[in-house]
């Protein structure tokens, strides 16, 4: 029996070697994936869409989670000891189809030369994600893939189809953690911007590497790329950021640190510029039911010229009302900066606030409002260019879900839009737009 037990232990000590041998290679793999590192699109590049933030699904795909009785294992011998974490894949995926009516597909006016078009369509939207974890120390990855094809039931009206796929990775060790992701996006919907339905690509990538100095403060660099590229004869554009920040906790519910930035511009037939940033921002724990994170700062614009500084912020507030889980409000509030892709030599701040809120009635079913505002001032970013576009945007959503099942559910929406916008280049519209869903997940 003794004779027995020590066998079994020496076969312990051999799957616990080749277990650690596994996580050095896994390293390596990460070690080589940083070279060639292509980073996210930062938000203040994005296009800007006309379309309301959707209300989460029914049941969202969360990253596999084992108690520890199953994900630890542990022996001990005398000053030998192991602690392995069982790393497991998780496959999750889902597919939502349904109808929509939507009166101003293509952003037109009723006495504009882009006139309004409307029609009922049908929407196929299947959606898939592969993750590795659980990453709380060493490798973790992640694939997703969404699509979504819309068939419009009016003539003269093109059926569109939209795809995005994203890719990450993180590694964390004892101090050290670098995340990497790249994604592509391809779109076919309204633009504020342009003021029309447009096709555009979007390529981003970012890279992080964080390390904890000491209990209480830690540091961290990023870059970050992005590259817009739409049809017909607009402005393409590319840019890159790069950051630096340290960090502080200051107690157990606050941090606060300071970051700067360099970032630098490329549009195509018109005039690069460059940003110089410093901000501060804090994340604060209020109670168990207030979350505040904020960044504010400062941002330097630069071209051949021209040099502008203005206030940037980005600020979220997170309430949970009734402290059950049941029914929470949300803020968040933003300042940023955007390259034209229709007005050559000009780009615009984005200044917004978004305000939702969402009930979780019985089990079953979730109500959930959101509103937004976003005002919008142009700028030239070349000397001899005079920008006089604004834009004062606003819409209103309600929805409801309803969970048929574990994995199915139904949700109607309804929304309304309006954007009023003056000076040379403006595109004003106003849009109603309703629909039900079906989703499946899995």
């Amino acid at each position: 029996m003794l004779h027995k037990l020590r066998t079994k232990l020496k076969w312990l000590r051999i799957l616990a070697l080749l277990v650690a041998m596994h996580n050095v290679m896994l390293a390596e793999i990460v070690t080589e994936a940083r070279k060639a590192v292509l980073p996210t699109l930062p938000s203040r590049t994005e296009p800007r869409s006309p379309q309301a933030p959707a209300a989460p699904p029914a049941r969202e795909p969360q990253p596999y989670q084992t108690g520890l009785d199953k994900s630890y294992y542990q022996w001990s011998n005398d000053d030998l000891a192991y602690l392995m974490e069982r790393r497991l894949w998780h496959f999750s995926g889902g597919v939502s189809t349904g109808w929509s009516y939507e009166d101003n597909i293509n952003l037109g006016s009723a006495d504009g030369q882009n006139k309004k078009l409307g029609s009922s369509s049908f929407v196929v939207s299947p959606n898939f994600a592969l993750s590795y974890g659980p990453n709380s120390w060493g490798l973790g990855g992640n694939l997703s893939y969404g699509a979504s094809f819309q068939s419009f039931l009016k003539d003269g009206i093109d059926d569109s189809f939209n795809q995005s796929i994203g890719f990450s990775l993180s590694w964390t060790g004892a101090k050290t953690r670098a995340t990497f992701s790249t994604g592509y996006s391809a779109m076919d919907g309204g633009d504020l911007d342009v003021g029309d339905r447009v096709q555009r690509n979007v390529l981003s990538g970012s890279f992080g590497l964080s390390y904890e100095y000491s209990e209480k403060t830690s540091f961290s660099i990023g870059y970050s790329t992005g590259l817009l590229d739409y049809s017909g004869a607009l402005f393409n554009s590319d840019s890159s950021n790069f950051s630096a920040a340290m960090d502080y906790r200051v107690t157990a519910k606050t941090t606060m640190g300071l970051g700067v930035g360099y970032g630098f511009t490329r549009v195509d037939g018109g005039v690069d510029y460059d940003t110089y940033d410093i901000n501060l921002r804090t994340n604060w724990a209020a109670t168990s039911r207030l979350k505040v994170n904020a960044t504010l700062g400062a941002q330097q614009v630069e071209s051949p010229g021209f040099s502008q500084v203005t206030p940037v912020y980005n600020v979220g507030i997170n309430y949970d009302i009734l402290g059950d889980g049941k029914t929470s409000a949300n803020l968040s509030t933003y300042r940023s900066y955007h390259a034209s892709a229709q007005l050559r030599n000009q780009a615009y701040w984005s200044n917004g606030v978004v305000v939702s809120a969402s009930r979780q009635i019985g089990s079953r079913t979730q109500f959930l409002l959101a509103l937004g505002y976003e005002f919008a001032d142009y700028s030239a970013t070349a000397a001899g260019v005079t920008a006089t576009r604004e834009d004062s945007f606003y819409y209103i959503r309600p929805q409801i879900s309803i969970a048929l099942t574990t994995h199915a559910g139904i949700s109607l929406y309804y929304q309304y839009s309006k954007d009023d916008s003056t000076g040379f280049g403006a595109s004003s519209f106003e849009s109603n737009s309703v629909g039900v869903m079906a989703n499946l997940s899995f």
